[in-house]
């Protein structure tokens, strides 16, 4: 899926805390799904449940993983083309 393509594109170097992946695993969960609905209450509900699978599942890094705004990027330097 388009989310682990996204997991999968990070490097360890950027990611040193396991907090900082679950927070990437929101970033692309929205950015796949989130961003392409369009009513109010389709979005409410994933909202909801995606800060339910990161309190049942990743409960220590839940509040860090759900502070807005949440921001990634992946930007070339320009001697590296």
């Amino acid at each position: 899926s388009r989310v682990t393509e996204g997991l999968l594109q990070s490097t360890p170097d950027r990611f040193t805390e396991s907090g900082m992946v679950v927070r990437l695993w929101r970033h692309e969960v929205l950015r796949c799904f989130y961003d392409r609905l369009v009513g109010k209450s389709d979005k409410e509900f994933v909202s909801s449940k995606i800060a339910e699978i990161l309190r049942k599942d990743f409960g220590e890094h839940a509040d860090r993983a759900l502070e807005m705004p949440i921001l990634f990027g992946d930007f070339l330097k320009f001697n590296e083309i």
